[in-house]
């Protein structure tokens, strides 16, 4: 038997909730409530801290100190069934903070001439704790010291990584030392290289963040070949107070997403909990176009958000069940579907969407692997959130079909291992990029005639530069060394066909990082994992 419907006066409460805009976490509320009426008891709030926690506990803990909080804790108290989701999502926020933690990774290397100047930097960052430490060594460096500093920009596609942009900064900051308090976001101060050239580092920072506003994911690192003045030199003061006076970069590389394999943050585990949150999404809308027909423009950008997962979850199996669960329900639940249905299926045009994201831009510089003499700059660009990405690019590569994948993370730093599998956030099997069961990684085959550059040209529907599960900034790209079979290889080769799609090693990678022209922050932007 299907659940009780949710009591209409702490639905309309919720709905009014939504409406005042009064934090992320009333909308969770509304998630876990109506999710856990409208359905069988799907343990919803078992799963969804794995997919969304980030999101969810600081709101949360920021709507516990709101009024409004209270008074839909006080309304739920009046029905038993509403406390116990309290209590329920009560025991998913209290989860102790060190159960979550972010990693990244940059592998830096020298520009030409000063290829020696290489090393490996990681950042971790446990969810809830403003401190990011940073972890290194960095080889080949000349005695002294070297400033140290993330820029804005993705790109390395120059040789002398003037691509990078500009100091990772919001408006109006000035550049400093890490202590300073009004000091650009990338400014990490200076590395010591020992006689030998070595620099190691082991600080931490609380400006950077692996989430939010000051994510440094998809940016680049830089070592200078001289120290940075902090913006108090004497000789040049316009460029002491730009970039402290550091001169030319040695060395450079894009920050990528990596894993901890101590936490449980496999990309595999978002299948379920991404097809769990389909129903979870659309009902608020539902409310809202129950109760109140008119959609408010300040809640636009999350209806971008919610349309995007309900167009998924429209042709998936999760979905029927949903319809078939409300069918039981009588009335009250097939309204809801169908007010869902009808919302969701307006043109964009007549939509109050107040506040959409500008379009975004990503790039990938990439290297050979090994021996192999292959490179080539790929660029990313979507317009708005329920778009497609557009992918083009020039690569010179070996004759024949080469498979071109992302792959779960920017870790090019200890070979295949640390890149991880395709990037397969929804547990999908492997297929090509037309085929509605594949990995969001799969973009299919590069066809080269010859061994001079290949120009590509590609959109696709799956990948995503938005704050989205699909979101592949900070992931790897990797030009393999054979044709993919694209999932329909046969006999011995039918089982790899499903994971990889028999295309070999990698021949060629690289970071897919933010690009220049959108990386400047606004007041606007929510950060690209936030």
């Amino acid at each position: 038997m299907g659940r009780k419907p949710l009591p209409a006066e702490l639905l309309n409460e919720i709905v009014h909730c939504v409406r005042r805009e009064h934090a992320h976490a009333n909308i969770c509320f509304a998630s876990f409530a109506l999710q856990n009426f409208m359905l069988p008891r799907v343990a919803l709030w078992r799963r969804i801290w794995l997919f969304d926690l980030f999101k969810l506990r600081p709101a949360y803990r920021k709507a516990e100190r709101d009024w409004m909080w209270r008074h839909i804790e006080k309304r739920a108290g009046k029905d038993e069934e509403c406390h116990r989701v309290i209590r329920a999502l009560d025991s998913v926020m209290q989860v102790p903070q060190a159960a979550v933690q972010r990693k990244a990774i940059c592998r830096l290397l020298g520009r030409p001439g000063h290829e020696k100047v290489k090393g490996t930097v990681t950042f971790y960052q446990n969810e809830g704790d403003e401190n990011v430490l940073v972890r290194g060594t960095i080889k080949g460096l000349p005695p002294g010291e070297h400033a140290f500093t993330i820029y804005e920009s993705g790109d390395l596609s120059s040789k002398t990584f003037h691509s990078v942009g500009r100091h990772f900064q919001h408006e109006g900051q000035r550049h400093g030392a890490p202590h300073n308090w009004f000091r650009h976001v990338g400014d990490l101060g200076n590395i010591l290289a020992d006689a030998n050239g070595t620099a190691e580092i082991n600080w931490s920072d609380n400006v950077i963040s692996l989430y939010g506003p000051n994510n440094i994911i998809g940016r680049s690192l830089a070592v200078h070949e001289r120290e940075d003045d902090f913006g108090e030199g004497c000789n040049d003061v316009g460029r002491s107070r730009e970039s402290g006076n550091a001169g030319a970069k040695l060395s450079c590389g894009v920050i990528g997403i990596t894993f901890d394999t101590n936490k449980s943050t496999l990309a595999a585990d978002y299948g379920s909990l991404k097809r769990s949150i389909h129903l979870m999404c659309g009902v608020i809308f539902v409310a809202l176009d129950t109760y109140k027909p008119t959609v408010s423009a300040g809640f636009g950008h999350a209806f971008m958000e919610l349309r995007e997962l309900y167009g998924d979850a429209a042709s998936s199996e999760m979905w029927h069940f949903v319809v078939k669960r409300c069918a039981i329900g009588g009335k009250a639940c097939a309204l809801l579907i169908e007010s869902l249905e009808n919302i969701m299926k307006r043109p964009r045009e007549s939509l109050p969407l107040h506040g959409i994201s500008m379009p975004k831009k990503a790039v990938c510089t990439l290297v050979g692997v090994g021996t192999y003499n292959v490179k080539g700059t790929v660029t990313f660009t979507q317009n708005r959130r329920d778009d497609r990405v557009m992918i083009s690019g020039d690569i010179s590569l070996p004759s024949g079909k080469h498979g071109l994948h992302i792959h779960e993370f920017g870790n090019i730093s200890d070979g295949c291992l640390g890149i991880g599998g395709h990037f397969n956030p929804m547990g999908e099997k492997h297929g090509g990029p037309k085929d509605w069961e594949r990995h969001v990684g799969d973009l299919g085959n590069i066809d080269c005639w010859s061994s001079f550059s290949t120009r590509i040209e590609l959109s696709d529907r799956f990948v995503s530069l938005f704050d989205d599960v699909t979101n592949v900034i900070g992931r790897a790209l990797v030009v393999h060394q054979f044709q993919d079979d694209l999932g329909r290889g046969v006999g011995d080769k039918a089982a790899e066909s499903k994971r990889t799609g028999n295309a070999g090693d990698a021949i060629a990678w690289g970071v897919i990082g933010l690009a220049d022209g959108w990386t400047r922050l606004t007041r606007h932007w929510t950060g690209i994992f936030s």
